[in-house]
């Protein structure tokens, strides 16, 4: 990446720019979550997953100075197909970005969600391989991305049955939420590599043994608006950096 300098035309600043990644894993109380796996739950639950995926926009890295490096406008992560079985889940998956330009940042950011400004367009602006270019991703009556889908099974009966599915369908602009998440992060010839980030889903649905999305009670979330906003905000305390 070439940076010219505000001194003169002749005094050119020569930024070298590098490929990295940041490796995202899915967990469950810590441990790596597998899809079809059982789990307990609060109130010794028993549940598995089926599906878990979620959009992240305006991926930035920050400068000591508030500077800002987008890395991404939009991205979606979706668990559902890389996480079969434990070897899988353990290794997660990996987000690439492109010319990076090298130096000292101190903190990650971005939304979960689709950012207001890309919520408002829909899949037909886009190619099919966009990430925004997923119609089961929009909600037409809501003129919204599906900015989380969280769902599975679980057996209140505790008899092997797995008869009641849960579906947390999240969208639009309200529940859009960021996250500022800081570390030194150093990018050179030497040290090229970002973050990983953890997503812990009984964070997501739980925040203690007290307070907790009942699932029994609310097995389905389109509509609910405190229930979508609970699942959102704890988005916060469900990510870390490793």
């Amino acid at each position: 990446m070439i940076l010219p300098s505000c001194s003169s035309d002749d005094d050119i600043q020569i930024v070298d720019s590098f490929d990295a990644s940041i490796n995202l894993k899915a967990t469950y109380n810590g441990q790596p979550l597998v899809i079809g796996n059982t789990y307990t739950y609060e109130n010794d639950l028993p549940i598995f997953f089926t599906q878990l995926k979620f959009y992240l926009s305006n991926i930035v890295l920050i400068q000591e100075d508030g500077q800002q490096v987008e890395l991404a406008e939009v991205e979606v992560v979706n668990f559902t197909n890389v996480n079969g079985n434990e070897a899988m889940a353990s290794q997660g998956l990996d987000l690439g970005f492109s010319s990076i330009p090298e130096g000292e940042y101190v903190a990650i950011e971005f939304g979960v969600g689709v950012a207001p400004d890309l919520n408002n367009t829909e899949p037909s602006d886009y190619s099919s391989s966009h990430p925004l270019g997923e119609t089961a991703d929009y909600w037409s009556a809501w003129d919204s991305y599906i900015f989380t889908k969280i769902e599975g099974k679980a057996d209140p009966s505790q008899n092997g049955s797995f008869d009641l599915g849960f579906v947390y369908h999240i969208g639009s602009d309200q529940f859009y939420r960021s996250i500022k998440l800081s570390q030194a992060i150093s990018i050179s010839t030497e040290n090229q590599d970002l973050p990983s980030i953890e997503i812990d889903f009984y964070k997501l649905l739980a925040r203690s043994s007290t307070d907790f999305m009942d699932i029994e009670t609310n097995s389905a979330v389109h509509n609910e608006l405190d229930l979508m906003s609970y699942v959102m905000d704890n988005f916060e305390n469900a990510v870390a950096l490793q």
